[in-house]
C-alpha cells in the first residue's frame, strides 16, 4: 500500500492509496479501465478506510443498456444503476487516460521543485488531494467524498486529513505508486 507519511514523529498521520481490481467499461466502443482503490486516512490512532466492492461480473456496454427496454420506471431505474457502476465507486481511469500516471508525473514535478502546488480529482470524483510546497516541506490535504460514491451526487462536505510532509516522504510515496499501480 503506497502510504504517505507526516513529517512529525510524535503524532504520526498518513494517508494511503491501496490498488485493487480493474474493472473495464465499454462506452460506444470505447474500451475503459477503472481500477478500484482503497483509501486509508490515519491521524494518531484513528483509521478511516474508503473502498467500493468491485463487481465481478460486470462489463458494460452503453448501447446495451440504451438498447433496454425503459417504458416502465423500474427498468430506467436499473439501466442508471447499471451506467453507475463505476461512478458509485472508489476508483481511478487507468484508460484511456492513466489517472495514476498523471498523479505520480506531478508528485514528482512536485518534489523536484518544478511545480509549487497540484490539486488531484479523479474523472469520478470520489477523494480531492492537493499538496503545495510550504518551503521546505509539503502541506498535504486529502477530502474524500464519500457522498458522491453513496449517492451519485458530488458534495462538498467530506472527511479528511491534512498534515505537512517533508521530501524524503513524499518521494517514496511516489514511488511506492509507480510499483504498485504500474506506472
Amino acid at each position: 500500500m503506497a502510504t504517505l507519511y507526516c513529517e512529525d514523529e510524535e503524532y504520526i498521520s498518513s494517508l494511503a492509496i491501496e490498488p485493487g481490481r480493474v474493472q473495464t467499461i465499454d462506452v460506444r466502443g470505447e474500451k475503459q479501465n477503472w481500477q478500484h482503490i482503497r483509501l486509508v486516512l490515519k491521524s494518531g490512532a484513528r483509521e478511516l478506510v474508503f473502498a467500493s466492492e468491485f463487481k465481478e461480473d460486470l462489463n458494460l456496454r452503453i448501447e446495451d443498456v440504451l438498447a433496454r427496454e425503459v417504458k416502465e420506471a423500474a427498468s430506467l431505474s436499473k439501466a442508471v444503476l447499471d451506467i453507475q457502476a463505476v461512478a458509485d465507486a472508489y476508483v481511478l481511469c487507468r484508460s484511456p487516460r492513466d489517472e495514476v500516471k498523471t498523479l505520480v508525473t506531478h508528485l514528482d514535478e512536485l518534489g523536484e521543485g518544478r511545480r509549487a502546488r497540484i490539486l488531484f480529482e479523479p474523472f469520478e470524483p470520489s477523494f480531492e488531494l492537493s499538496a503545495e510546497n510550504n518551503g521546505g516541506s509539503f502541506r498535504i490535504e486529502l477530502f474524500v467524498d464519500a457522498g458522491n460514491v453513496e449517492t451519485g451526487i458530488c458534495r462538498w462536505d467530506a472527511l479528511g486529513i491534512r498534515f505537512f510532509t517533508a521530501t524524503p516522504q513524499l518521494k517514496r510515496f511516489t514511488e511506492a505508486l509507480k510499483t504498485e499501480f504500474s506506472c
